[in-house]
């Protein structure tokens, strides 16, 4: 925060300082110092904060806006209101202080992003209830009919319903009133490292009353799925209870599925219909389609697998049939329990959401680093200082011989009206093409290719070095008679054309003129005929030859190549009519020109091409073809042919134009005054190259780091929700597979008579794990595969109408997972769980033995 201010009388120059901040005000005269009004209102109490001035209210928030510990969420609304009082302060403005502050908006970006993640983390949150309630669900209907005959017998000793109840549900309940508080803690633990990870150091994070009352919520609706899932238990009477799995046992009625599957596409229907789903609306409550899909994708599949599985029986019942007898036992087992098929819709829901979560992180965290390294350009960008009369593209040269860490940049920035906005830059084509940032969808080539366009061949530069130039010239005709000749330099100080003065033309005859230079070496660049007298006449005429170009060195005159006897090293230096003729003679160069009375005829080295090649932003050419005029790095109007029209240019994603640096510096004519210089670094090479900067005697003014500018975007809002709904489906995944398996194996254990019974008649144990390891990979591998192709589709649709960024971006942004990522994570998944089941089966196979069959059957 700044300001200037010049009271009518002020005796002594007040500074606000605690600890080592201070917050000053710029005098004209005295320099840094503080108006006695603000200073005093500096250190008003918070307790008189509502009787106090507005200019009081605002100004005495600083102490707590220099100390970050002081301020919190509450906070920022009366922040922001008493900055905008002091900004608009009356007083002030009588006392003529201005007041200029970013905090107002450094605070509105703040609850930007608070407004950006809030309903995020709700729907999200909400739609994770759903698989994890599922799952409780599941867990408790399983631990209710294994003890179905226990509570078979509570009945006949009298117990009565409610009673049975408690005595059935008194357990999971006990563990679940548990799991709250040390949910929570287990949450807010994760949550701590997430932001030690995310956030900026130091950032709180703290377990405010919203998380307990949350993880009740979920308590709550956690009691209600196990009162629904052991009612059936609880009620079937004492006889049935103790009957053993019979033909219907995993039939299940379809009023919950269609309760369920009617919702999801009542959702969906309602967002496809609220337009919160379409290219022309970006809104996060597109969030809620991976739960709705998942959920009706479920109950679809559920149905789907024993379908399947009954398909199965006639090919697995045969002699030699598919899968063998470990096929056969399979197949009728997912059909016969009901535990495999309820695990299916919780499987497919909760891997629907993961593979959604994980398309969600994979393309924000890619777009993140798109947008960041288009802006920024490069891995580094370094602003620099070159010292007086040292070119910064000769010093990369030096510092990167290979030509593939850094790349000379000149940049400008138009601010005139009409082109404000527009940047040109100047490169080094081919260092350029190896250190920056390039995506493949922003133009049909590859850089390197479109970089080489950028410089074509063109004739030499003419240099002249020494303290005189003189230059031989015979004239066949001028008029009027009695013109100066003059030439203008280029010296390498960035200032722009030099004038130097040759002398005045005979009407015929043949000359040699002579002018000074300072300041050499210098680039030549014209020759200019200037009318001598007051009064124009209404066309100059002439025809000339240029024979010979010296200058003077040490105590000598020395040729200089001037390229006077080849005609395409020179081109009109104005526009004419009828145009100028520039052609070979017998010893130099013709020159032919009539010209109106009000211009000077000129010829220009050809040391550049007249019209530069450029890759252009395509917002600039407006899907225009041919040549344009945009501005050069004097800020002056330049003529460029677009190679290509990039969706973003590097640096400068909507306004930019890339040309040659050379060619870029010779047709500013040396004016560079406004240019801003900068080397471009390839990843892990800018302490190297700051290094050898600093060793060539070029000052780093600042540094820009595309990894920082993508951290920064992680931090936004949109960033943050996707590693969130990444942590939370992440664990729901987890969990539905550890449930899965668990609930597969308890259903497989309450058949270990069975299995007793099997090895018993002669079938091996190889068989049986076959069978096991057979039908949980098969309920597992169903619905993980079903889920995760319902993630994917929902993230084809939602991802492109998710807001990814606060504001606007200007490169085209990606919707499609890196696939790789998508293989290793969703690899290591199925790793995981096949192995999970492997050792399901073994243990189960393991625990079998004949002595159960003496058992009474559980």
């Amino acid at each position: 925060m700044t300001g200037i201010y010049t009271p009518p009388d002020i005796s002594k120059d007040y500074w606000f300082g605690r600890g080592p901040s201070y917050f000053p005000y710029e005098h004209p005269a005295r320099g840094p110092s503080l108006h006695p009004l603000l200073y005093d209102a500096m250190f008003t109490s918070r307790a008189t904060m509502a009787d106090a001035s507005p200019v009081t209210q605002g100004t005495a928030v600083l102490d707590y806006l220099l100390r970050p510990a002081h301020l919190s969420a509450p906070d920022v609304p009366g922040l922001l209101a008493r900055m905008n009082a002091l900004t608009n302060s009356v007083r002030l403005n009588a006392l003529q202080v201005i007041v200029t502050t970013d905090i107002p908006a450094t605070l509105g970006a703040v609850q930007a992003g608070w407004n950006a993640i809030a309903v995020p983390v709700l729907l999200i949150t909400a739609q994770l209830l759903v698989p994890v309630w599922l799952l409780l669900f599941l867990a408790v209907r399983d631990a209710a009919e294994a003890r179905g005959p226990e509570i078979a017998m509570a009945k006949l000793r009298g117990y009565g319903p409610w009673r049975s109840i408690v005595f059935g549900l008194s357990e999971p309940t006990v563990l679940l009133l548990l799991a709250l508080p040390a949910g929570v803690l287990a949450g807010w633990a994760i949550t701590e490292a997430l932001g030690r990870v995310l956030l900026r150091p130091g950032t709180p994070v703290g377990l405010p009353p919203l998380a307990w009352a949350a993880a009740a919520a979920a308590t709550a609706g956690g009691l209600t799925a196990m009162l629904i899932a052991a009612w059936r238990t609880v009620r079937r009477p004492v006889v049935e209870q103790w009957r053993r799995a019979g033909r219907h046992a995993a039939g299940r009625g379809w009023v919950l599925d269609a309760v369920l599957l009617t919702g999801a596409v009542a959702g969906l229907i309602d967002l496809v219909v609220g337009g919160q789903i379409s290219s022309a609306r970006r809104s996060v409550l597109g969030l809620l389609v991976p739960g709705l899909v998942g959920l009706a994708v479920a109950v679809v599949a559920s149905r789907l697998l024993p379908v399947a599985c009954r398909a199965l029986f006639q090919p697995t019942s045969r002699d030699r049939g598919v899968g063998g007898l470990g096929g056969f036992l399979a197949v009728r087992n997912i059909v016969r329990r009901a535990g495999g098929v309820r695990t299916t819709m919780v499987l497919t829901t909760a891997f629907a959401l993961a593979s959604f979560a994980v398309a969600a992180w994979s393309v924000n965290r890619g777009n993140d680093q798109l947008i960041a390294g288009t802006e920024v350009g490069a891995p580094s960008v370094l602003t620099v200082s070159v010292p007086p009369g040292r070119d910064l593209g000769t010093v990369v040269d030096r510092v990167d011989p290979e030509g593939r860490m850094a790349a000379a940049v000149d940049r400008y920035t138009s601010l005139t009206s009409g082109t404000a906005g527009l940047s040109v830059l100047g490169v080094q084509p081919q260092r350029f093409a190896q250190v920056a940032y390039w995506n493949h969808r922003f133009a049909a080539a590859p850089l390197p290719s479109l970089a080489a366009a950028l410089a074509p061949p063109a004739p030499p530069p003419v240099t002249l070095t020494g303290d005189a130039v003189r230059v031989t010239v015979r004239v066949r005709s001028l008029i009027p008679a009695g013109a100066e000749l003059a030439a203008d330099v280029v010296a390498p100080t960035g200032t722009g054309l030099t004038p130097v003065s040759l002398g005045r033309l005979p009407a015929r005859g043949t000359v040699t003129l002579t002018g000074q230079l300072a300041g050499c070496p210098c680039t030549f660049h014209d020759l200019t005929i200037n009318l001598v007298g007051a009064q124009a006449p209404a066309a100059v005429t002439g025809d000339l030859i240029f024979t010979r170009l010296q200058v003077h060195r040490g105590s000598r005159w020395v040729d200089v190549d001037a390229g006077f006897t080849d005609a395409s090293r020179w081109r009109p230096g104005i526009t004419d009519h009828p145009p100028d003729v520039l052609g070979p003679a017998a010893s130099g160069l013709a020159w032919r020109f009539i010209t109106p009375g009000n211009q000077s005829p000129a010829i220009a080295v050809a040391d550049r091409p007249a019209v530069l090649p450029a890759i252009v932003s395509a917002a600039l050419t407006g899907g225009r073809r041919g040549t344009f005029t945009g501005v050069g790095l004097d800020g002056g109007p330049l003529p460029v042919r677009p190679v290509a029209a990039a969706a973003a240019v590097p640096s400068a994603p909507a306004s930019g134009v890339i040309v040659d640096r050379r060619y870029a510096e010779l047709a500013a004519d040396g004016n560079l005054s406004g240019v801003t210089e900068q080397v471009w670094v390839a990843a892990g090479a800018r302490r190297l190259i700051e290094a050898r900067l600093a060793a060539a005697h070029v000052r780093v003014l600042s540094v820009q780091e595309a990894g920082a500018v993508a951290a920064q975007l992680g931090r936004q809002g949109p960033g943050l929700a996707s590693v969130l709904f990444l942590a939370d489906a992440a664990a729901a995944a987890v969990l539905a597979v550890a449930g899965a398996i668990l609930g597969l194996y308890l259903s497989a254990r309450r058949r270990r008579y069975e299995y007793a019974a099997l090895v018993a008649s002669g079938v091996t144990r190889r068989t049986l794990r076959r069978a096991l390891l057979a039908e949980q990979v098969t309920v597992l591998a169903f619905g993980a595969v079903v889920g995760i192709a319902a993630g994917l589709a929902a993230a084809a649709v939602v991802l492109p109408n998710v807001p990814e960024f606060i504001g606007p971006v200007a490169p085209p942004l990606s919707y499609t997972p890196p696939a790789g990522q998508l293989a290793v994570l969703l690899g290591v998944a199925a790793a995981l769980m096949l192995a999970a089941a492997v050792a399901a089966s073994v243990a189960l196979v393991h625990g079998v033995r004949l002595s159960q069959l003496r058992e009474a059957p559980a």
